[in-house]
């Protein structure tokens, strides 16, 4: 695997490059050491001496990937952690799917088999990264700093002492692109036994409702042929309904005529008797005036004779009434009795078809529950099935979330340029690191800093805002916990270093007095921060050199012409 080497320039490189230069960095950097060394006063330590600034790089592995790329920390220095989650094997998921999928009632077992198998993942493993940069901010504000920088042919500008060597970076990114695939896999694995499971219950559905159909086309066809059947019974019923119905009518008038008969009979007998009762009491008057006493005693029996008669005459037509009474009852009862015998037998026959239709209809809908059944476990499933590719592509969401979409052309290493300060006291050592001044725009920051802040070490903090915080930190800390914690790391550094000592530098005077003076010029050091840096500067190359310092009326004049 080949790789380009890309180092990213120290100072700023931007339309108003003119107003800040690499010499100006230099010399902020100094400065903002300087008001950091120990200083010698009131319940204080021996004071420290700043004896070295140093131009070293930190390292950083931009490996495409994809289309886009991963970077990685050269100094092994950082690593992310990921959770990756096991989910059921699909193979045999899919082998007793395809075997239950043939029948609706082995499916409909499957899938109560199956209600919560996809509740949750099987098992969890906590994974981790090793020198993968993975915070968003961070990659973000290191993609916008390297992306536009040229490639480079290593020499002592780019010295670094390498933590992690090629094959393990080809390594850590073949693990990474393993989880990620594995990741798309069970991604695709999941969406792989969602589809099957669908065109399974779409396949079981159809078939259902084919038996459907077909069962709805057999019962219309039994009831199409029980429709007459059942129409001629119910004619057969209401002939024999009519004949026995009239039957019973005839033989009811029939006796009913008789005792008719009989009443009329006597009826006319009463009217007789009573007329002839009359005639009797006017012959009775007639014989009373002439007072034949045995002709009034005759007519007198005669009209007592009529008026018995009457009276029996009366019962007799009341014992009719009562039977004739007694016969409508009857003939009442029977019909109403042959009525709900006929109305019995002819619902019986109607209700045939209605059963007939019931069984229709009632098959029909079982088969309607069925499909509904089926689509309603496939959801229970479906929905976990969702959820969990839901976790997965928020998991691959994560996984590319650590990559950036910056593709170089080839591998790079990044060499993202530091100055490593250091000073000593009573032979004891002390480091500090900086990043270099990398800003948005100077001139706002000029105007919005210079004159907001007082002390020089605020002011500066600002003016030296590389990249961004979270770079800076963990550009900075990062490399100075590794040379605090490893003493062959520092040992490399230093020696890789070496030819990099900016106080030893052959060109130091026209560097840190061009630097100083420009930083007079723009308003960041008053006239007493100017002279006490050019002091401590002067102090700083004595112990520094052996050739000797630059004296300040050197620097001064160089500033002033």
């Amino acid at each position: 695997m080949k790789y380009a080497y890309i180092q990213p320039p120290f100072a700023l490189r931007s339309v108003d490059r003119e107003s800040f230069s690499s010499e100006a960095e230099i010399a902020s950097i100094f400065c903002r050491a300087e008001e950091r060394r120990k200083k010698k006063g009131f319940l204080k330590g021996a004071e420290e001496n700043l004896t070295d600034v140093l131009k070293t790089n930190y390292p950083l592995y931009a490996i495409r990937w994809r289309d886009r790329c991963v970077l990685l920390d050269g100094l092994a220095s950082i690593s992310a952690y990921v959770v990756y989650q096991d989910i059921i094997d699909v193979e045999p998921f899919l082998t007793d799917l395809s075997k239950a999928s043939e029948k609706v009632g082995p499916l409909r077992a499957f899938l109560t088999k199956n209600a919560q198998t996809f509740v949750k993942f099987r098992s969890s493993r906590r994974m981790k990264l090793n020198h993968v940069i993975s915070d968003i901010p961070l990659l973000s504000e290191l993609t916008d700093f390297v992306k536009k920088a040229p490639s480079i042919i290593p020499s002592k500008e780019t010295s670094v002492c390498f933590r992690v060597d090629r094959q393990m970076v080809e390594q850590i990114v073949s693990e990474f692109d393993t989880l990620v695939k594995r990741v798309e896999q069970d991604i695709e694995s999941l969406e792989t036994m969602d589809k099957s499971l669908r065109s399974s219950i779409d396949k079981a559905k159809r078939k259902v409702l084919e038996d459907k159909d077909e069962e709805f086309e057999k019962q219309n066809r039994e009831l199409d042929r029980l429709k007459p059947v059942v129409a001629k019974k119910i004619e057969e019923l209401r002939r024999a309904w009519d004949d026995e119905l009239q039957d019973i009518k005839e033989a009811m008038e029939k006796e009913s005529q008789e005792i008719r008969e009989e009443k009329q009979r006597c009826e006319m007998n009463v009217k007789k008797m009573i007329r002839m009762e009359g005639e009797c009491i006017e012959e009775k008057k007639a014989l009373s005036q002439r007072v034949d006493r045995v002709g009034e005693e005759y007519w007198s029996r005669e009209s007592e004779r009529n008026k018995a008669q009457v009276t029996e005459f009366w019962k007799t037509i009341k014992i009719c009434s009562e039977q004739l009474e007694k016969i409508r009852f009857k003939l009442d009862a029977k019909v109403k009795r042959l009525n709900d015998r006929y109305e019995k037998q002819i619902r019986a026959e109607e209700e045939r078809l209605k059963e007939q239709e019931t069984k229709r209809d009632s098959k029909a809908e079982m088969k309607d529950l069925i499909m509904k059944e089926l689509e309603h476990r496939y959801s229970l499933i479906s929905s976990q099935i969702s959820s969990l590719n839901e976790v997965k592509r928020k998991d691959r969401s994560i996984l590319l979330d650590m990559t950036v979409s910056w593709a170089p052309a080839q591998n790079n290493v990044l060499l993202i340029p530091l100055y490593l300060v250091k000073y000593d006291v009573g032979g004891r050592k002390r480091y500090d690191v900086y990043a270099p001044a990398i800003v948005n725009s100077y001139i706002s920051v000029r105007k919005n800093f210079r004159r907001a802040f007082q002390g020089l070490e605020s002011k500066l903090q600002h003016l030296l805002a590389p990249i961004g915080r979270e770079s800076e930190i963990f550009l900075t800390k990062g490399f100075l916990n590794i040379m605090s914690n490893n003493r062959k790391f520092e040992e490399a550094v230093l020696q890789a270093s070496s030819e990099t000592n900016l106080f030893k530098d052959p060109g130091r005077g026209r560097i840190f007095g061009a630097g100083l003076d420009s930083l007079k010029r723009e308003g960041w050091l008053t006239n007493a921060e100017y002279r006490r840096m050019l002091y401590a500067l002067n102090l700083s190359f004595k112990l520094a050199s052996m050739t000797g310092p630059i004296s300040a009326d050197k620097i001064t004049s160089y500033h002033t012409s």
